[in-house]
């Protein structure tokens, strides 16, 4: 389907836009709801307090020593949030992720254990790693989940303690997030296990086999669910809760300093911008799961290809197919309550209060509501081609959704939602109970009827009597339900990664992004930033992008304000995009998967830490060399201008060749224009520059922000300034003259000594070329010998314009 066609089939996408804001649709909150919301918000910790007084051996103290505030976690928060926002971008700044870590000692130093939840998601997942001194996997496993609060062992906040290198280095890089300290014994590997036994769902207990010898893992588990019990009053019923094992992910690993560089999350310009980051203009989800799985994608992209094709076939189909994206969007917009409906299964209060049951009453009439659209959105997923969509549909196909479906209708009134008078919301709420399933209800349900004209307190005391009555006999549905949790999980899963895939084929369409392809090679034809490309379009100039086994090292020279940090960061993006099964902005794009991505864009000073942005550029790029790996994608902008020339030259040189020893993907960015002789002396070095003619009518610089090959000769605008300063002529012809000499003597030196290197870059570009062709297996020999006739011709002409100019 061609892009014009595809572009007016699909104008029904807009109508997401409406669903997110329209307040009368089953999915969203209505005006009475928010008010509800409202009236609730001081009730979020009593539905999930506790029963027992317990003083707790956990200690709430934060690194300053403060008090830390008590039960900050919970539901009724989310409820008004997302009321507030329905792009969730609050929700996933602003999240309730609780981490808990500790880390082994002596022998063990190094390996970390981490076991956290999402309290408006709630899944305990647990994971256990070898870390370096830099805490690396760590740090970029905190970015991702932007906890609200870490919790550390007490010897960890002092000065004194074996971690406390970690919390410095938390405290620097989120200093939104609150540190508490928990007493260290409560990180208990055996308690740790006692709680995964209690509170796991009776199908996830096949994770016990992924924890053996994972002692620090559930040692965090054994604090983190002690602290949010005793101290923040959380309940957690037996057999509830899914169990997560977090092995060894095969992902993107990205630095906290290149998610800011590359404007992932928020933008540089302005404080918390969401809007203008990338994760602002992929973010059209509906859900917070999918909002959450997003941002997820963005700061820890897939290294399986496998799962990255998987999502680019499923966006592809999807965007041949209108009906099919209106319908998923239409599904996911009324089935997004799933998310409020988990929390409430899984937590008990025995604190009963009208407005405690009436949350209840309504969360139950929204979940039916929500399992009602299980069927038709199988019957949607069913249409598709794509393995993903029917693995998802596979999943819906659970016998379990009707068992519970059928349960909650022995309860809940289908047309509970469809009332209407002047009492309408009281009245939903009071015939939510199918009848004769308790006659006291009933008789209460009566009176309320007579007397629903009478004086107000004696509704209010009908309405209260009702609710609190409706509300047990929900405890007794609940108790019920806990067996089928597990699919409640199930479809919780299948919403969030269907809202995430949607979101990414609304952006594709949008602006008509392409697919990328995985070789062994970085090469992009008409490559386009991601954030211009979606709000200042007409005024980017796009440029081509090629890295591969024979040119693995690029270096870019050009005057300021020419592209080049720009340049930087449109590969850096589209990595990324690429590599988290998105498609791209660009004409046609192939990618080479890497497993980190290095960025040191920017030149700042550290006053905290009383640091020049010398010393700054030093302690990044020791970080990036050791670290790196032969399948870094690495971004350097201006390395080694922040000091002296001569010792920049002599740094940023020997850096170079540093890099130039491995295989890794290195974009270098300078103004020292001696630099770009690398691109003689080294045959995997290719030297780029960005034009920038002198105007001389208008005596300036013009930018045409366009990328061209070759060694950038550097400019002479000083001679045009000089004119215009009304130099003397005679001395600025002498110095024309004097500098032509100078360059001709250079480039013929140069010339002489490099002839026999470009000879051998040639051979060798033509060795790539040919090893590329062994892997076109799909490709037909006429067209392959035409391809090889064609690289000869190339090669030959190659080296006799090497020999013509020798002579």
């Amino acid at each position: 389907m061609s892009s014009s066609s595809r572009s007016s089939s699909l104008r029904p996408f807009d109508l997401f836009s409406d669903q997110r804001s329209e307040s009368g649709s089953p999915g969203a909150p209505t005006q009475d709801g928010k008010l509800l919301c409202d009236s609730l918000a001081p009730l979020v910790n009593a539905f999930f307090s506790a029963q027992c007084e317990k003083t707790s051996p956990s200690s709430s103290r934060n690194s300053n020593g403060k008090q830390a505030p008590m039960a900050k976690y919970g539901f009724f928060a989310a409820m008004r949030s997302s009321a507030n926002n329905s792009r969730q971008s609050y929700q996933v700044l602003k999240s309730q992720v609780v981490v808990a870590i500790v880390e082994g000692l002596g022998f063990a130093k190094g390996e970390v254990g981490v076991a956290y939840i999402d309290m408006l998601q709630p899944v305990l997942r647990l994971a256990q790693f070898s870390d370096s001194n830099s805490y690396a996997k760590l740090l970029a496993k905190l970015e991702v989940l932007n906890p609200a609060e870490v919790l550390l062992p007490d010897s960890a906040i002092g000065d004194d303690g074996k971690m406390h290198v970690l919390c410095t280095m938390i405290e620097e890089h989120f200093v939104h997030t609150e540190i508490t300290s928990v007493s260290r014994r409560c990180f208990n590997e055996a308690a740790g296990l006692e709680t995964i036994d209690r509170i796991c769902l009776e199908e996830c207990q096949d994770v016990r086999r992924s924890l053996d010898e994972k002692y620090y893992c559930l040692a965090s588990t054994a604090a983190l669910i002690d602290y949010l019990e005793k101290v923040q009053k959380s309940v957690f019923m037996a057999k509830s809760m899914r169990v997560v094992y977090e092995g060894s992910e095969r992902s993107l690993i990205i630095g906290a300093d290149t998610a800011k560089q590359l404007e992932l999350m928020t933008s540089l310009k302005v404080v918390d911008n969401v809007e203008c980051s990338l994760f602002g203009v992929l973010n059209f989800t509906c859900t917070y799961g999918g909002a959450r799985m997003l941002r997820a994608s963005i700061l820890q992209p897939s290294c399986d290809l496998s799962v990255i094709n998987d999502r680019l076939s499923a966006i592809e189909e999807l965007l041949e197919n209108a009906e099919g994206f209106n319908n998923l969007r239409s599904a996911l917009c009324s089935m997004r309550d799933i998310e409020r409906s988990i929390p409430m299964c899984i937590g008990e209060s025995s604190e009963q209060t009208p407005r405690f049951a009436e949350y209840r009453i309504r969360q139950m009439t929204l979940l039916l509501h929500t399992l009602e659209m299980v069927e038709p959105l199988l019957h949607t997923l069913e249409s598709f081609r794509n393995g993903l969509f029917l693995g998802y549909a596979k999943v819906l196909q659970d016998g379990r959704f009707v068992g519970i479906l059928s349960t909650i209708r022995r309860y809940i009134q289908d047309d509970s939602l469809g009332r209407s008078g002047p009492l309408k919301g009281r009245n939903e709420l009071c015939f939510t109970i199918r009848p004769n399933l308790n006659g006291l209800l009933d008789v209460f349900r009566k009176t309320y009827i007579e007397y629903v004209s009478d004086v107000e307190e004696r509704i209010d005391f009908n309405f209260k009597e009702i609710i609190l009555l409706s509300d047990k006999l929900i405890g007794e549905l609940l108790s019920e339900m806990r067996r089928y949790m597990s699919c409640l999980y199930d479809l919780s899963e299948v919403i969030s990664s269907l809202d995430f895939i949607l979101s990414l084929t609304m952006r594709a369409e949008l602006s008509n992004w392409v697919r990328p392809d995985f070789t062994d090679t970085l090469a992009i034809s008409q490559a386009r930033h991601p954030l211009m490309d979606s709000f200042d379009k007409s005024n980017f100039v796009p440029n081509d992008v090629y890295a591969g086994p024979d040119s693995r090292f690029i270096i870019i020279s050009g005057p300021n304000m020419s592209g080049k940090s720009t340049y930087l960061k449109t590969v850096g993006m589209l990595q990324l995009l690429a590599q988290m099964g998105s498609f791209v902005p660009a004409q046609i794009a192939s990618f080479r998967l890497c497993d980190q991505l290095f960025s040191r864009i920017g030149h700042n000073d550290s006053l905290e830490s009383s640091s020049s942005s010398f010393m700054v550029e030093m302690k990044d790029m020791s970080y990036i060399l050791n670290n790196f790996t032969n399948e870094s994608l690495i971004l350097i902008d201006e390395l080694g201008r922040n000091t002296s020339e001569d010792e920049g030259y002599a740094c940023c040189v020997a850096i170079c060749e540093r890099f130039m020893t491995s295989e890794a993907f290195v974009l270098l960015v300078t103004h020292y224009l001696d630099l770009v002789e690398l691109d003689r002396l080294y045959p995997y070095v290719d030297s780029y520059h960005f034009e920038a003619p002198f105007d001389s009518a208008r005596k300036q610089v013009q930018t045409s922000h366009k990328l061209l090959r070759g060694l950038h000769a550097g400019p002479a605008y000083g001679f045009e300034l000089a004119e215009i300063a009304m130099f003397p002529q005679d001395v600025i012809n002498n110095a024309k003259q004097l500098l032509e000499e100078l360059r001709s003597k250079k480039k013929k030196q140069n010339e002489e000594s490099s002839c026999q290197l470009r000879k051998q870059r040639a051979v060798m570009r033509l060795r790539h070329r040919l090893a590329q062709v062994i892997k076109m297996t799909d490709v037909e020999n006429s067209v392959l010998m035409g391809y090889l006739n064609q690289l000869k011709e190339s090669y030959l002409k190659e080296v006799d314009a090497i020999d013509s100019n020798a002579e």
